[in-house]
């Protein structure tokens, strides 16, 4: 999920650019528009938050992409736990199989 403000959205897709999420007809956000995003990544062993300003770069009725401004070295760190997490867990469940 990413937060905005106090509204939380669902993520469709991300990367370690930028993502994108489902918003509401009246989120109110448009092309330019400097952000403050909150990621929360949830998994078997708990929650990753990454907190990371962005820019919306295209808005659609029910949707927002944003880039992200530049990673510092501590927020990529925090991308590559929340990918090794994501490797680790498919690799558990393909185990279980």
């Amino acid at each position: 999920e990413v937060t905005v403000g106090n509204e939380a959205y669902s993520v469709r897709d991300w990367g370690i650019g930028g993502v994108s999420f489902d918003t509401t007809p009246d989120a109110r956000l448009t092309v330019g528009d400097k952000i403050q995003l909150v990621l929360k990544f949830r998994f078997l062993h708990g929650t990753i938050t990454i907190q990371q300003p962005a820019q919306v770069v295209r808005t659609a009725r029910r949707g927002i992409a944003a880039v992200f401004s530049p990673l510092p070295v501590d927020t990529r760190r925090q991308f590559d736990r929340v990918l090794d997490s994501l490797h680790t867990e498919s690799f558990l469940k393909s185990q279980a199989a």
